[in-house]
C-alpha cells in the first residue's frame, strides 16, 4: 500500500517510518551523561499527540489518524505519539516547550462529520473542575501551567464532531501535520 502524500514545504524532505532523531545528551546543556549510559531526547520541533480508545468507536478518532500519520511521509521535525488514554501521563510531552498538536473526538464544537481545530485554552476552559478519567485533555491542560516549569507549549486540538469517515481522518492528518510544521 502506497503512503498517503503530503505536499511538503520547500527544502524539507521527507522520512518514511517511526521518527527516533536523537540527540546525546551531555553536560553542555543538551542533557545528562552517566554511568555508562547516555540518555536521548527527541528532536522534534513540535509533537502530534493522538489521543483516544481505539476499541470504541466514538472514541477512536486519535488512534485511527495517528495510523494514518503512521503511514504517511513526514519531515524529522514532528514527532508522531500513539498517546492513547494516558491521561495526565502525557504530561511528559508538554514539558519541554514543544509545540503540541492533540488529535482527538470532540463533541459540540462542529456539525457532525466536520474537523475543527481549537486552541488549547479554549479547551482548557472546558474543564468541570474534576480529574476522574472523565475530565480528559481538559483537566490535563487546565492543570499544565501549574506542573510544567517552562512556559506551557502553543496547544492546539485537531478534532472530529461525531463519527470520522476515512476522508476526514485522512484530512485530519494533514491538517496536523500542516499545523505542527508552522513550529519551525
Amino acid at each position: 500500500m502506497k503512503p498517503a502524500e503530503f505536499p511538503l514545504s520547500p527544502g524539507l524532505s521527507p522520512v518514511r517510518g517511526e521518527r527516533r532523531q536523537t540527540a546525546s545528551l551531555s553536560p553542555c546543556g543538551r542533557g545528562i551523561e552517566g554511568e555508562g549510559a547516555v540518555f536521548h531526547v527527541n528532536m522534534a520541533a513540535a509533537r502530534i499527540l493522538c489521543i483516544g480508545n481505539r476499541f470504541v468507536g466514538e472514541d477512536n478518532f486519535g488512534p485511527r489518524v495517528y495510523d494514518t500519520l503512521a503511514g504517511m511521509e513526514y519531515p524529522d521535525e514532528v514527532e508522531i505519539v500513539d498517546g492513547g488514554l494516558a491521561g495526565l501521563n502525557l504530561l511528559r510531552y508538554l514539558e519541554d516547550g514543544r509545540q503540541v498538536i492533540f488529535v482527538d473526538a470532540v463533541s459540540g464544537f462542529a456539525p457532525i462529520g466536520e474537523i475543527t481545530v481549537i486552541d488549547g485554552d479554549t479547551v482548557a476552559r472546558q474543564s468541570t473542575g474534576g480529574f476522574g478519567h472523565e475530565a480528559g485533555l481538559p483537566f490535563l491542560l487546565r492543570v499544565l501551567p501549574a506542573v510544567v516549569d517552562n512556559p506551557p507549549p502553543r496547544i492546539r486540538l485537531v478534532g472530529c464532531e461525531g463519527g470520522a469517515s476515512d476522508s476526514a481522518v485522512l484530512d485530519a492528518a494533514r491538517l496536523s501535520l500542516q499545523l505542527a510544521l508552522e513550529a519551525r
